[in-house]
């Protein structure tokens, strides 16, 4: 038992304290228990609702090289779509001890973008540090190419009328500029080698995400041409004649002729070949007047001009 001012206070078995009625003060049981659930109902209710209270900080950073459309998400949502450079924030904010994780959701067409400083604790401000570095893709390109066979001697062959290849010995072969998908390719024989003729086949074809190998160009010797002229013997002409082979290659052919202009009674002849005096072998002559003329010829006879036209020929 213990004193406290002018009363006297002490605990029963129960637990309960008695007070003397002299110190008017003390609690009764039912008091007791009401004073135990108020202290039970403000613990349900956290501590008076201090908790919804708590501050919050923005999460975000800045996008560079970015040439397209890019979605970010952090903690695996609150999608965030952007397009220009520059700073970036999520719409959704988090309280001080929560955890954030950046990533890229959707890549930009033709660009890889990645995240630094994408995750971590939030403390007790806003998170700027995030960055977003986007690059370009790099160029996917392949190769033209196949096999030459047969070859003696040397070729150049052309990869879309350009890009020459000169080839000397059989095999592998590549042309120096690569192309990218979706390019068209068309091999050709630029220059064929002496004595022999290459065919490609597998020429053309449209680039589709492989090295193209399967150009062939196969080379087999050429077959020997003879040319021979063409041509003969003029016989009787007494003149000018044009002949053509083939329709065409004009060929203008005149006379070998030697002419006597001696005229006698209004005539004058010629003869062809002719000798003084003598006519030779395979002779002809012939006698113009008005208003006909007559021809005089002979095979293989030695017979004097004279006998002919009735005159003795000049000397």
């Amino acid at each position: 038992m213990t004193t406290q001012g002018s009363g006297c206070s002490f605990w029963n078995r129960t637990g309960i304290r008695r007070t003397s009625a002299a110190s008017g003060q003390g609690f009764t049981l039912t008091t007791f228990l009401q004073f135990l659930l108020l202290l039970i109902f403000l613990a349900g209710c956290g501590g008076g609702g201090g908790g919804s209270n708590d501050p919050t900080y923005s999460i975000g950073g800045a996008i560079s090289g970015l040439d397209g459309t890019v979605v970010l998400q952090n903690n695996g949502g609150n999608n965030l779509s952007r397009s220009t450079n520059g700073a970036f924030t999520f719409s959704t904010a988090l309280t001080g001890g929560s955890t954030y994780a950046v990533t890229v959701q959707t890549q930009p067409t033709g660009q890889t973008c990645t995240v630094s400083n994408g995750s971590g604790n939030v403390g007790s401000a806003n998170v700027t540090s995030v960055a977003v570095t986007c690059i370009d893709d790099p160029v996917l390109t392949f190769a033209v190419g196949g096999t030459i066979s047969g070859l003696n001697g040397t070729v150049v062959l052309q990869n879309n009328s350009s890009n020459d290849l000169s080839l000397s010995a059989d095999g592998n072969f590549t042309f120096a500029n690569p192309l990218v998908n979706g390019g068209a390719h068309a091999v050709t024989v630029l220059t064929q080698p002496a004595g022999q003729t290459c065919e490609v086949t597998n020429s053309s074809g449209t680039v589709a995400s492989v090295d193209v190998t399967n150009v062939n160009v196969t080379c087999a010797d050429s077959p020997v041409v003879l040319e021979f002229t063409i041509g003969g013997a003029v016989s009787g002409l007494d003149g000018t004649v044009v002949l053509q082979n083939n329709d065409g290659n004009d060929l203008s052919l005149s006379p070998s002729r030697f002419s006597y202009p001696k005229r006698f009674r209004n005539r004058r002849w010629l003869c062809s070949p002719a000798m003084h005096g003598r006519m030779a072998p395979n002779w002809s002559c012939r006698i113009f007047s008005s208003p006909s003329a007559r021809t005089y010829s002979g095979n293989g006879q030695d017979i004097g001009l004279s006998g002919i036209l009735g005159i003795r020929p000049p000397r």
